[in-house]
């Protein structure tokens, strides 16, 4: 710059002009934020993009990014930063979100297979071990789980056991398998009724009816074979058989054996006529018998027929056989009556004769006289005679003693 005044004397100076450019470039273009799930078995994906451009007022703009287009991302949310810069070092950044979204359900792989099993012995129900399927996911840290853990005691029929698995992003995955517990233990008989042998007095049988219990269910009694309580049963053995049935259709059978034994039949005696002076007579002949009427003794069971006297006379009977049945029953006895009693009389002077019988018997001092079975008996030597008479019953009596001689 140069002054000069009116004297034409003139003064100079100088100054610098300084232009900087302070305007940062400016972007066009810029990617939106980007939504993606991961690659195939994969938890990362790979994202392209179009690049942004950017102009500046004075120089081109040199461009830089946090991440190119096709670069790997992993699951989340990333920044990709852009940064345009210019020859006066103005710089402008542009950004856009990728977010990687872990859509993929985790896998379950070997999950077993149906089970079908009986219960533990004595329960209603069954503890079933199992091997844990094996879980698979694109990312880490997925994890499974069970409804019903090995080794879980299962209820009798089917139960669903359901394994979920999940991953860290939430996604999950189920996979099942079904428990069936079935009842396969028969009912327990709690009673039976024991055998038994009873008289035919007693075919009129009643007995309890078997009862039994379960691990499961309430036990039906049913008979199959034999004869209801309180029916009428034959003469010989019945075998009567129940079975024990559960819910399940489990069955136990149980039977007892009723033997009816025929009535037992009494000996009777073969007493049909006796002398009135004849002994009295055991009539029992060894059973279980008494004897009731005229003439009976000793508790029924001895007959006496000097007590019952002669004529004819029923015998009552109650016979009890080995079962305890009885049976009665009448005989009929008739009791003779004895000869007069006959007396000796010396009819000659060696012969001795009684009365008219229609047996006769001597004795000589007590001792049978062989032969001397007449009316009368002509004697050669001393002694104490008697006779022995008989009648048409063959009913006998004895005279008094008669002696003769010295």
């Amino acid at each position: 710059v140069t002054v000069t005044d009116g004297s034409g004397n003139t003064s100079s100076g100088s100054f610098t002009v300084t232009v900087v450019d302070t305007i940062a470039p400016v972007f066009t273009a810029v990617p939106t934020n980007i939504s993606i799930t991961p690659n195939q078995n994969s938890c990362d994906a790979t994202v392209t993009w179009s690049a942004p451009s950017a102009s500046d007022n004075c120089s081109n703009a040199t461009i830089t990014t946090s991440a190119a287009s096709g670069s790997t991302f992993n699951v989340g949310s990333t920044t990709v930063t852009y940064t345009a810069t210019d020859a006066a070092g103005n710089s402008r950044t542009g950004s856009f979100v990728v977010t990687v979204t872990d859509q993929v359900a985790p896998t379950i792989s070997n999950t077993p297979a149906n089970v079908v099993t009986g219960n533990d012995a004595g329960s209603c129900d069954a503890v079933v071990s199992y091997t844990m399927p094996s879980v698979g996911d694109n990312c880490s840290g997925a994890t499974i789980s069970s409804s019903h853990p090995s080794g879980s005691t299962f209820p009798l029929g089917t139960t669903n056991v359901t394994f979920t698995a999940i991953d860290g992003a939430g996604n999950t995955t189920t996979s099942s398998f079904t428990v069936t517990v079935e009842d396969r233990e028969a009912p327990v008989a709690t009673s039976v009724p024991t055998s038994d042998t009873v008289g035919q007095c007693n075919a009129t049988y009643t007995y309890a009816t078997p009862t039994g219990t379960d691990n499961c269910s309430a036990v039906t009694v049913r008979q199959i074979a034999g004869l209801p309580s309180g029916a009428v049963f034959p003469v010989g053995p019945t075998v009567n058989q129940f079975e024990l049935v559960d819910a399940a259709g489990n069955k136990t059978l149980v039977n007892f054996t009723v033997v009816i034994v025929p009535q037992g039949t009494p000996q009777l005696p073969s007493l049909l006529e006796i002398c009135a002076n004849a002994d009295p007579v055991e009539i029992t002949l060894g059973q279980n018998i008494t004897w009731s009427g005229n003439g009976i003794i000793s508790g029924g069971t001895t007959f006496d027929p000097a007590r019952a006297g002669a004529g004819r006379h029923a015998l009552s009977y109650v016979f009890t056989d080995d079962e305890g049945c009885q049976v009665s029953g009448t005989i009929q006895v008739t009791v003779t009556p004895q000869p007069k009693k006959p007396v000796i009389t010396k009819t000659a002077s060696n012969t001795l004769s009684t009365g008219n019988y229609n047996d006769y018997q001597w004795y000589r001092d007590g001792v049978a006289i062989s032969g001397a079975t007449s009316q009368s008996y002509t004697y050669t030597v001393g002694g104490n005679y008697q006779v022995m008479v008989g009648n048409s019953f063959a009913c006998t009596n004895y005279s008094d003693g008669f002696v003769v001689g010295s």
